[in-house]
């Protein structure tokens, strides 16, 4: 078995803990060097975990023997170090979003074609076991047709770190945003025609947005609504799909069903007299809903580290291809021209 050597750029919540601390309990990875410009978290890593340390990425790069370099540093310095990285001949494990613009991801994505090399993005909402958990139960089949789908991400938090500055990447629509994009891109891999969006700054102490409204539609009609609201005090489901036959709820513990085994209800021939039936609004007879509950602990996440060895040394398809991170990035850019 062939272990991936890793250096890690960036030590902040994501560096350390999802790039530093699980791949070293992984026997298939072995983290090599990490570089950051604290240095106090650089001799925490150091101490704890036996690794070379660099304040600068080149010399990291340079220096170090390595198979994968992963990049967990602020969104404003992906471009610039993923194309060292590339053009040093490294694959490359990236943070999302995949750039501070889309002119920089396209400049990505171009130079992965060039180099020959890897690169992949970090969206571990695919590997979820709400995400696992949606897709067996729309493999069910049992509210018919899908017409609409809404994702919520409702928190009443005040951001007044990195993120909470746009010139750093900051903002709803780059940090939450382009992970719901890109579930939404894997789960139900629609041909988006329609793109709506609206920002806005509510309670953030930056001049990042807060509160993100992206409205999608596809080449079949269905509606994808994301409601990130990051000054909202209410709790609302995780997921909710509607389709003709009932409606699929998902909250962080369990799913719902409510639908109706009974396909004639579709079936009420038009009326075409002025005169209403019985003068009534509705002429269908009572329908019999069947509420189906599963635990969303009964689902697992699936390690993402495994699919990062999957893909990097066992040349298998990619969680997160390439062309759909680019995707994300275009639909970024629409919300953001609005």
């Amino acid at each position: 078995m062939k272990k991936i050597k890793i250096a890690t750029v960036g030590l902040g919540r994501v560096g350390f803990s999802r790039h530093v601390q699980d791949p070293t309990k992984d026997n298939r990875f072995q983290v090599i060097a990490c570089m950051d410009k604290n240095k106090e978290r650089l001799y925490e890593v150091r101490d704890v975990y036996d690794v070379n340390i660099y304040e600068d990425y080149h010399q990291m790069i340079d220096n170090e023997d390595v198979d994968l370099i992963v990049i967990a540093s602020p969104t404003n310095f992906h471009y610039e170090q993923t194309l060292y990285a590339l053009n040093s001949g490294k694959d490359v494990f990236l943070e999302k979003p995949m750039a501070i613009n889309l002119e920089q991801a396209k400049g990505i994505y171009e130079a992965c074609q060039k180099s020959g090399k890897k690169v992949m993005l970090h969206q571990q909402h695919r590997t979820s076991a709400t995400t696992n958990a949606l897709l067996d139960v729309l493999s069910m089949n049992l509210i018919g047709d899908i017409y609409r789908v809404n994702y919520n991400n409702h928190l009443y938090r005040v951001r007044n770190d990195w993120q909470a500055l746009k010139k750093y990447g900051g903002g709803m629509l780059y940090n939450y945003g382009a992970h719901y994009i890109d579930v939404i891109l894997y789960v139900f891999n629609p041909t988006i025609k329609k793109i709506c969006c609206t920002t806005n700054k509510v309670i953030s102490v930056g001049d990042a947005e807060d509160v993100v409204k992206i409205i999608l539609q596809d080449d079949n009609k269905i509606t994808y609504d994301i409601d990130i609201n990051m000054a909202s005090n209410i709790t609302l489901p995780k997921w909710v799909i509607y389709g003709q036959l009932g409606t699929i709820t998902i909250t962080e513990d369990e799913v719902t069903i409510k639908y109706n085994e009974d396909h004639s209800v579709l079936d009420l021939q038009l009326q075409q007299s002025l005169a209403a039936t019985g003068r009534k609004y509705d002429n269908t007879k009572p329908i019999n809903w069947i509420t189906k509950t599963i635990s969303i602990s009964d689902y697992k996440s699936i390690p993402y580290y495994d699919k990062v060895y999957e893909y990097f040394i066992e040349n298998k398809k990619a969680i997160v291809p390439l062309s759909d991170s680019l995707k994300v990035m275009e639909i970024i850019a629409e919300c953001e021209n609005q």
